[in-house]
């Protein structure tokens, strides 16, 4: 995870400061990057995987999709609106479990335009993808994929807006102790902090779960003997 956070904000300052070594393209409109679209994961056990995002953590599933021979090729676990992560099945265990990062951009053909003019091989065109998304995908100087997308109105993103995301004024899980909608300012200017409260909530559980749990406590064990000079059993 550490790799991929370096590999977005590498992209992310490359594309940034380009102005300055080139002054000649300052002066023209860059397109913009306007966040982290989603991680894409090889995982190991996939109902293992939808397990600990779903039942665990909470997220949704919205939509998956399939191989010619109606196997799994990846299931998308929405984090909000505008991120997800991308679960596939590994092909092969023990392999990086990094399958590509996306970035959002709110004009995915002057991106490619851009990058290409900066030296960057990109595909000829952008492409719509099976979920009816604007993309195209680059390599980083490590060889790790970089999907750049833009959401399309008719997009399967745009279509489930809304959905598989916490509201804290019509969620049938709503606590009445920090969820008071009957107060007019929690239904719309405390919305936001409300959904913040509930997330350390469920954070602060989720490790007190962890913590708990058999991997949690061997992990605890290991950083105890570690701590103390010795070497985990």
């Amino acid at each position: 995870m550490a790799r991929c956070a370096r590999t977005v904000l590498l992209w992310c300052l490359w594309i940034g400061i380009s102005c300055f070594r080139f002054p000649a393209l300052a002066a023209e409109q860059r397109p913009h990057i306007t966040g982290v679209s989603h991680i894409a994961l090889f995982v190991h056990d996939v109902e293992k995987s939808r397990a600990f995002y779903k039942d665990f953590l909470g997220f949704a599933e919205p939509y998956s999709l399939t191989n010619a021979d109606g196997s799994l090729h990846l299931t998308f676990i929405k984090i909000n609106d505008r991120q997800s992560i991308e679960i596939f099945p590994e092909k092969a265990p023990g392999t990086d479990r990094l399958n590509h990062i996306a970035l959002e951009t709110d004009d995915a053909e002057a991106m490619r335009s851009y990058l290409v003019s900066r030296g960057v091989k990109a595909p000829e065109k952008v492409g719509k993808g099976r979920i009816g998304n604007l993309n195209f995908n680059v390599t980083d100087p490590d060889g790790h994929t970089v999907e750049i997308v833009q959401y399309a109105p008719d997009s399967w993103s745009v279509r489930e807006k809304g959905n598989g995301t916490y509201n804290p004024c019509t969620s049938p899980e709503r606590r009445p102790e920090t969820d008071d909608c009957s107060r007019p300012d929690h239904k719309e200017s405390n919305g936001p902090e409300l959904i913040h409260m509930r997330q350390e909530e469920e954070e602060a559980s989720v490790f007190d779960e962890w913590r708990k749990s058999p991997l949690g406590e061997e992990a605890q064990g290991e950083c105890h003997h570690a701590k103390h000079g010795a070497e985990p059993s």
